[in-house]
């Protein structure tokens, strides 16, 4: 508690921008909690009789897809447009997208 009181009391004039970077943050970390849920859930060795139905497995699967699709669109409006910032962002971008399909 004692962080997050200092930062919102010395950094008064940058909260919004403190913020908006924060949720950038949460919507990149959101498939490395969502991802192994959704695989565990529909999991028949793991989950036995109570595992996801086809219809909820479908489903979820989709939302998850269309959350993270929503997620990169708003890292990408975050990111500013100069090209020696945008190099290292789709770099880092490919890398990412490439270990959330081998999760």
């Amino acid at each position: 508690m004692v962080p997050s009181v200092l930062v919102a009391v010395l950094a008064t004039k940058q909260l919004d921008t403190l913020n908006e970077w924060i949720n950038v943050l949460q919507s990149i970390q959101l498939p490395f909690a969502l991802l192994p849920i959704l695989h565990f859930t529909s999991s028949l060795r793991i989950m036995g009789d109570f595992k996801n139905g086809g219809v909820t497995k479908v489903l979820m699967w989709g939302l998850a897809v269309v959350v993270m699709a929503i997620n990169i669109y708003l890292v990408v409006l975050a990111v500013p447009v100069e090209w020696y910032s945008l190099l290292p962002v789709c770099v880092i971008g490919l890398v990412y997208c490439a270990f959330i399909v081998y999760l």
